[in-house]
């Protein structure tokens, strides 16, 4: 057995999650082909890549072709250049003022939507041998973060007009493109494309310019932008349910875990905190090491479902914060492998049924994956790489 081969049956043995970089990197493909080849493609990456590892996704995504990386945090893009991702990396929304001289010495392009923002990249600049490289963030309607229109243009000129920097995009963000009504979304395209005009006017051509993320890239809702964002999309998640994914587009993300225990529940007798189920009869059980530390909602409290040895399993009481338990409908014993949530096949629960069990969606699901969850990257069904709290990272993926 190799050390990559023993390693990961070490990680296998207990709870972990399985991503197969394979599907991310076809996922990817398919949404650059839906864009078009006349434009560039940015992967989001925030949040550990929505749980599923932002290193080894960042890896995957420029090797699959992305042209640009998102994250939402200047330590998110810091931790990719530490591993060695030279690509460029864009930081959404407001940035740590505190750090933006590390932003800078990293290359992470910065977005501007405020002039307090406008005038801390200045004097970033100044105290900088490197030209801040900075991205126009517009107020198109989401009323988040971002400059409203006439603040835009005017940010717009000084950062054109100041040589130290490198004006290199202007983006917004849709707030409603992953729903049955596009006239929000269609009016926010047209807010965005007149400010553009006006700044080509003036002689202001910034070389990006983007809005469309997973939805309005998979419906066409990009406008006149020359990038395309895609996150959620990009791990086989649906924006919505009113936004399907494209043929072929596939989950990337699995939760497996191992039993650790198999007896028999005598009738009557309660199970978990507060003892919420008691059998009507003698029923098997079984315990299963993963909580709501780890990421599995207390909410699928007798409610949501595993499956081991190709049975569903109904959670039985209270999830805890590091165990549940289950009900078995024949014989298991400890070491069996149980899916936890899955991509909806052989009736494994998906992110979207949990989702719909907690009353959330399928993006918070997948991001509450907590770091004590080993990640083991998968590739044409073979392990590549893996991150585990105790045997560290691997430079697979």
């Amino acid at each position: 057995m190799s050390d990559c081969e023993n390693r990961v049956s070490i990680i296998q043995s207990a709870t972990y999650a399985r991503v197969d970089l394979g599907r991310y990197e076809d996922n990817v493909r398919i949404l650059r082909a839906i864009a078009g080849e006349d434009k560039a493609f940015m992967a989001v990456l925030k949040a550990n890549a929505y749980g599923h590892g932002a290193v080894a996704c960042g890896r995957a995504a420029t090797r699959s072709g992305a042209n640009y990386l998102a994250v939402a945090r200047i330590s998110e893009g810091v931790q990719l250049r530490l591993a060695g991702i030279d690509a460029p990396i864009l930081v959404f929304g407001g940035p740590n003022l505190a750090q933006l001289d590390r932003a800078v010495s990293q290359s992470l392009t910065i977005s501007v939507g405020t002039e307090a923002a406008l005038e801390a990249v200045q004097d970033a600049a100044q105290r900088s041998s490197e030209r801040p490289i900075v991205h126009l963030k517009i107020d198109s309607g989401l009323h988040r973060y971002g400059a409203l229109p006439d603040l835009a243009f005017d940010i717009a000129r000084k950062l054109a007009d100041d040589e130290r920097i490198v004006f290199e995009g202007i983006y917004g963000h849709f707030s409603s493109a992953d729903e049955s009504d596009l006239s929000v979304t269609r009016e926010q395209i047209a807010r965005t494309e007149r400010l553009v005009k006006q700044l080509g006017d003036a002689d202001i051509v910034p070389r990006y310019v983007h809005l469309a993320n997973s939805a309005g890239t998979i419906t066409g809702q990009q406008g006149r932008s020359n990038l395309v964002r895609a996150g959620i999309a990009t791990y086989g998640l649906k924006p919505s349910p009113d936004v399907s994914l494209p043929y072929g587009m596939v989950p990337v993300l699995s939760i497996h875990s191992r039993l650790t225990r198999s007896f028999v529940l005598p009738r009557g007798e309660g199970v978990s905190y507060g003892l919420t189920y008691r059998p009507q009869g003698n029923e098997l059980i079984g315990t299963v090491p993963i909580g709501y530390a780890d990421g599995l909602p207390r909410s699928l409290s007798n409610l949501g479902w595993f499956i081991v040895n190709g049975e569903r399993s109904p959670i039985r009481g209270r999830v805890c914060m590091d165990q549940a338990v289950v009900g078995l409908s024949k014989q298991a014993t400890v070491g069996d492998e149980v899916s936890v949530i899955g991509d909806g096949s052989e009736g494994t629960m998906s992110f979207d049924d949990v989702a719909r069990l907690d009353g959330t969606i399928n993006y918070e699901i997948a991001t509450r994956l907590t770091e004590r969850v080993p990640r083991v990257y998968y590739r044409s069904g073979e392990p590549v790489g893996w991150e585990d709290p105790i045997l560290g990272e691997s430079e697979g993926g």
